[in-house]
């Protein structure tokens, strides 16, 4: 058997192999498991995570607000837990994915993901992880093409989501702190959101592509 240990209590989560060992319906479970080596966990219909990569643990362990107990996903607060169960409640009968963007420690931010990966007999939930501690990036062209930002809001986007405040964007970029503000309300109103949360689930399936 083939595990990796999360690290809280000696708990130990399957991974694909032997996931796919058990069953051969587990299939897209195992395909999905082994699609890339971003953060990523697979939790069943009682919400109890079956397999994480040290990836996934790494962001978990990084960020005060989620922790693992009892072999599940649990954050600092009632509302982000109901955020959630939410996600996950939309992915089931959807062909997208579901996301959520929650603020970390920091000034740091922590996107998520699921989508439904179940097979016939049983119902999963596949999650990535995406940390701007850690960097995220987007596709150049996507962002110009969908949302028609200029290469300078582009490059400001990206700072932003990487955690960045509008002080140290004009620090990085080299350009006065009025003319970020001047850039950050014209991202806002191409994406029409309102504040950086909104505005990291409008662009976060462009992380998953």
């Amino acid at each position: 058997m083939t595990v990796t240990h999360a690290g809280d209590g000696g708990e130990s989560y399957i991974m694909y192999e032997e996931l796919a060992s058990r069953n051969a319906s587990l299939e897209p479970l195992c395909a999905w498991a082994q699609y890339d080596l971003r953060a990523r966990f697979i939790v069943d219909q009682e919400l109890s995570i079956v397999w994480i990569n040290d990836a996934a643990n790494r962001i978990i362990d990084d960020h005060n607000i989620m922790s693992r107990d009892s072999g599940r996903l649990t954050f600092s607060s009632k509302t982000i837990t109901k955020r959630y169960l939410t996600m996950i409640d939309q992915s089931k009968p959807r062909q997208v994915p579901a996301s959520m963007c929650i603020g970390a420690n920091d000034d740091h931010y922590v996107l998520l993901t699921a989508i439904n990966i179940g097979t016939t007999a049983r119902c999963f939930t596949g999650i990535s992880m995406r940390s701007s501690a850690h960097g995220i990036g987007f596709s150049d062209e996507v962002l110009r093409d969908t949302f028609h930002l200029t290469t300078m809001e582009r490059r400001i986007l990206e700072c932003l989501v990487s955690g960045n405040t509008a002080n140290e964007v004009s620090w990085l970029l080299m350009i006065s702190l009025g003319t970020v503000r001047v850039h950050i309300r014209h991202i806002y109103e191409k994406l029409d959101v309102s504040s950086r949360e909104p505005l990291f689930n409008k662009v976060l399936y462009l992380v998953e592509r």
